[in-house]
């Protein structure tokens, strides 16, 4: 059986924060984020959402702790540098675009 509220603790310790700073950003009491939390059967997908999102993690990932159930795939540095490229010829384009309809006028 899958244990959420050790789950969701576990990652709330490794990211470096506290139930209290998640409650914080949930606009709640720690102890309301606690009882939430607290009833591992009981968890709502929206209290999952909330929480992934603070943490910077997927849902999916709270389920499947420590596991990581899709790993995220990372660019390497020619991928994220040719993005960029395209990014700012993109840009450029749409300059040219906007002076051509411009000039037109």
């Amino acid at each position: 059986m899958i244990d959420l509220t050790k789950n969701i603790n576990a990652l709330i310790k490794e990211k470096g924060e506290t139930q209290d700073f998640i409650a914080s950003k949930l606009g709640i009491k720690q102890g309301t984020l606690s009882q939430k939390i607290g009833q591992n059967d009981k968890i709502k997908y929206k209290t999952l959402l909330d929480i992934s999102n603070i943490l910077g993690i997927r849902v999916i990932d709270i389920i499947t702790y420590p596991d990581v159930y899709a790993p995220v795939k990372q660019s390497c540095e020619s991928c994220k540098q040719f993005r960029l490229e395209v990014k700012h010829l993109s840009e450029y384009i749409e300059i040219l675009k906007e002076n051509k309809s411009g000039k037109a006028t």
